[in-house]
């Protein structure tokens, strides 16, 4: 037998690394560190551990001088951090360029609470390999990826949240080989093209909630075959337009399966076609104004869930109606009330 639960499921991954506490404003007193000293043979800034007499020769000078107080250096030798925050024009943005890394493998290179409204490779290339990006908090309208391809190899979280995104160039993440989280949640975004996202075997977890979101084209996801979390709640989606979440490699393992949340939208329509070819492991479309489910676009999942006897298609809400016998009928479902339902 197969439940059709009502739980609400909240997926949201949340990434911790030692190195995610802030560092303190007064650089000569950073957690982990006891002071800062120039090295003048070679004008990098030295280190000096709180631990047993280790010397980390990381951190340049520049962000000690020049772009005091806006940007510290923290974190360890083998997960270094820069922190740059209220670089509020494009002089301030401009310095960033100057600087000379001693090491090129970063650990996390954060960019909060700026007004600055482009991120781009004139104004900010980033020439550090970076393994997490992180900005937040900014007025930032549109960002060229171009500008972190030095981290090609490298990077393994983007994040730009709490910003003002209109517009993102999906295809490009393609250039990054060991991509794996894209967060972009509470931006401006408002559509996602067809075919947006290329290909990018590594992506698994997606986050674009909280924006303006109303179209997902064809084809839009097409090419991650190892894609396992997407949420799009919280957006303004009306239609789910024909093979938006179309997979080109259909996974034949619901543990392997991908997790939808689009719920909290406005749907009152979704295409015969538009789950085609992709295993879901759990499906929330609560809270949106569907008032029919088709056969044509919810026999297949179903089908897989009970043959593997796992599965979650959450359909509770105050417009919603809901999936009940679906695997049993070839009728279309029609449902006036909200209550628990059994799929047997």
């Amino acid at each position: 037998m197969f439940i059709a639960s009502l739980l609400f499921t909240f997926l949201f991954f949340v990434n911790n690394t030692s190195a995610r506490n802030d560092a303190s404003k007064d650089n000569r007193s950073m957690v982990g560190f006891s002071f800062y000293r120039p090295n003048k043979q070679d004008r990098t800034a030295t280190v000096v551990n709180s631990g047993p007499n280790e010397l980390n020769k990381w951190c340049p000078p520049a962000i000690r001088r020049d772009l005091q107080p806006h940007c510290l250096c923290n974190g360890p030798y083998v997960f270094p951090v820069i922190s740059c925050q209220q670089l509020n024009n494009e002089r301030e943005v401009r310095r960033m360029k100057t600087i000379k890394f001693p090491i090129t493998n970063i650990g996390k290179f954060r960019f909060n609470d700026s007004i600055v409204t482009r991120f781009d490779t004139f104004n900010m290339p980033i020439k550090m390999a970076i393994q997490f990006i992180e900005i937040e908090k900014t007025r930032i309208t549109e960002i060229d990826l171009k500008a972190f391809d030095a981290s090609s190899d490298t990077l393994v979280r983007l994040t730009v949240v709490h910003s003002n995104l209109s517009k993102f160039p999906f295809s490009y993440l393609k250039n990054f080989k060991r991509l794996q989280y894209l967060d972009l949640f509470y931006n401006q975004l408002t559509q996602i093209h067809d075919f947006a996202f290329g290909s990018n075997s590594i992506l698994t977890h997606i986050d674009l909630s909280f924006n303006s979101i109303s179209y997902i084209g064809s084809y839009a996801f097409y090419d991650l075959p190892n894609l396992k979390h997407l949420d799009l709640r919280f957006n303004k989606i009306k239609v789910l337009n024909n093979n938006a979440f179309t997979s080109r490699f259909p996974k034949y393992d619901l543990n392997d399966g991908l997790s939808l949340d689009i719920s909290h939208n406005k749907m009152f329509f979704i295409a015969d076609d538009a789950f085609s070819r992709t295993t879901f492991k759990k499906i929330d479309i609560s809270h949106n104004v569907l008032k029919k489910f088709g056969y044509t676009q919810f026999e297949p999942i179903i089908r897989t869930m009970i043959t593997v006897g796992k599965g979650m298609i959450q359909v509770e809400g105050k417009h919603s109606a809901n999936l009940t016998n679906l695997a049993n009928t070839n009728k279309t479902i029609h449902s006036n009330k909200l209550h628990k339902n059994y799929i047997t």
